[in-house]
């Protein structure tokens, strides 16, 4: 998909992260810190996704589920 999808936001940041430096082959160099899940999701997959329902652990639960036990 292209970054058409993206927000304008998330395509600046691409750009100027991809400008700095701070992605090398589609590896950040540094940690980077997004607004939300969904914004770091949409950066790193190159289109708009949920960041909850697709950020997960190693056991695969996705970040929607661990914020659905923990508001329990």
């Amino acid at each position: 998909m292209s970054a058409k999808s993206l927000g304008a936001s998330v395509v600046k940041l691409r750009e100027k992260y991809l400008a700095d430096g701070k992605v090398e082959t589609l590896t950040t160099t540094e940690d980077i810190l997004f607004s939300s899940s969904s914004a770091a999701a949409d950066f790193v997959t190159g289109y708009s996704v949920s960041g909850p329902a697709t950020w997960k652990n190693s056991a695969g639960v996705t970040l929607k589920e661990l914020e659905a036990k923990a508001t329990k």
